[in-house]
């Protein structure tokens, strides 16, 4: 294949700088491209705009959706320290003990928003945000990175991950809102430093030269926690690869720190759902919602803003007990984001990582769970159960095992109903007939 077959449309130095040429490049000059304009500084990185601090006393006001934070990432109105929990609840010398135990291992970061929905520490919205010293409880099942992200890493030290032939995940922030007790990625949450865009344009650059992927999953911790020029740089490099078909971001910020949603960020989106569209590519956002609790209006309009510019929105929850384990529960969940313009898509098992054991459920429990939700909201509304398997397996629907039975010898399927009964089905399940031709 000769050198003009591989050229890609990457953006020129030109079209970074601000203008709006845009010329193919080979695999090498991209690399350059980016480590010189990392080095200029040119459109990214810019010096960090950090919001003043308000003379307004009232802690527990929350912020508009259009004041701008410049600098996610290093505002202010954060809680990390247990002293500062009591602000918001009465705590014993017992649990502010526990909670400083858990936060050595385990750090807290908590928005004043999630804050201000928890009325009470062992509630479904404390429960997921407050830390427990049940995190430090020992379980020989659990990992500390049981989905083998750091082993399906193409590049070393690199952060991402190619675990599916036509999709990657791009990691571009290790830092979250709020750091939530159930997480897959403990590990490193607000535990390692920044990450640098040197870094992440290496793994942009892997998916430039790997011409199976067509899918990036834009993650951290949480993108929209960077400084608007920064995602507006990952996209624009992202869109400009021409064999990249969807960009999906996920975030939480909508249910736990919707400001981040701000004028800003919506006219930067806005700007690459008409990028996208011209070249006939999607642009979508996966929220996270676990509890109908987490709809406040702030967080609706936030989900609407993001609808507005004319982004696809979808919803992925965790299953998690004490919390959203029952139907009538995730009924309410599902109905209320079909409202707001979010499809539920997923709902986890919640994954055996270290420090969640007292999250997760059996999955006869789920099982039974998702065929009560199905009597109770429309088939629009109902999300996949499903399992991610541990060492990186990928994402199995518990359903099929529930659903499929077969029987040996086989020329019938029998299925489970919605009350647990086998259910004769004519067609087999696998057609071992072999071709004819």
């Amino acid at each position: 294949m000769g050198e003009t077959e591989q050229m890609t449309g990457i953006v020129t130095t030109a079209s970074i700088a601000g203008g709006t040429e845009k010329t193919p490049q080979n695999q090498q000059n991209f690399g350059k491209l980016i480590e010189n304009d990392l080095k200029d500084g040119r459109n990214l990185l810019l010096k960090s705009k950090i919001p003043k601090e308000s003379n307004d006393d009232k802690t527990s006001e929350r912020v508009s959706r259009d004041i701008k934070c410049q600098q996610s990432s290093q505002c202010t109105n954060f809680v990390t320290k247990t002293p500062q929990l009591e602000k918001y609840f009465k705590l014993s010398d017992q649990i502010k003990k526990e909670i400083d135990q858990v936060i050595v291992k385990y750090p807290m970061k908590q928005s004043t928003h999630i804050l201000n929905l928890i009325k009470n520490i062992d509630g479904p919205i404390g429960k997921q945000f407050i830390p427990s010293i049940k995190e430090l409880t020992e379980d020989s099942e659990s990992m500390l990175d049981s989905l083998n992200e750091e082993g399906q890493k193409p590049i070393p030290d690199v952060p991402l991950v190619h675990r599916y032939e036509n999709k990657v995940l791009l990691f571009v922030s290790n830092v979250c809102a709020a750091n939530c007790r159930a997480c897959t990625r403990k590990r490193a949450i607000d535990k390692i430093e920044k990450i640098k865009m040197e870094t992440i344009m290496k793994g942009v650059s892997y998916i430039n030269k790997t011409k199976s992927i067509n899918d990036v999953v834009v993650s951290g911790g949480d993108p929209f926690m960077l400084d608007v020029d920064e995602i507006d740089f990952i996209l624009k490099t992202l869109i400009s690869i021409n064999h990249v078909e969807t960009i999906r971001i996920g975030t939480r910020t909508p249910s736990t720190y919707p400001e981040a949603i701000n004028d800003d960020l919506l006219k930067v989106l806005s700007k690459y759902v008409k990028k996208t569209r011209e070249e006939s590519k999607v642009l979508m956002i996966g929220v996270h919602f676990d509890h109908p609790a987490e709809l406040t209006q702030e967080s609706k309009e936030a989900c609407f803003a993001l609808f507005d510019v004319g982004i696809q929105l979808y919803n992925q929850s965790i299953l998690l007990k004490g919390i959203n384990d029952n139907p009538k529960t995730l009924a309410k969940l599902c109905l209320g984001l079909r409202k707001i313009n979010v499809q539920p898509q997923y709902i986890y098992q919640c994954d055996p990582v270290e420090g969640t054991k007292h999250f997760r459920t059996k999955i006869t429990d789920g099982i039974n769970i998702m065929r009560k939700l199905r009597k109770l909201i429309p088939g629009p509304a109902i999300p996949i159960y499903v399992v991610d398997l541990p060492g990186g397996f990928k994402k199995v629907p518990v359903d099929l095992g529930y659903y499929i039975n077969t029987h040996e010898p086989s020329n019938v399927t029998y299925f489970r109903d919605n009350e647990g009964i086998m259910r004769r089905y004519p067609i087999p399940f696998v057609n071992d007939d072999k071709d004819k031709k």
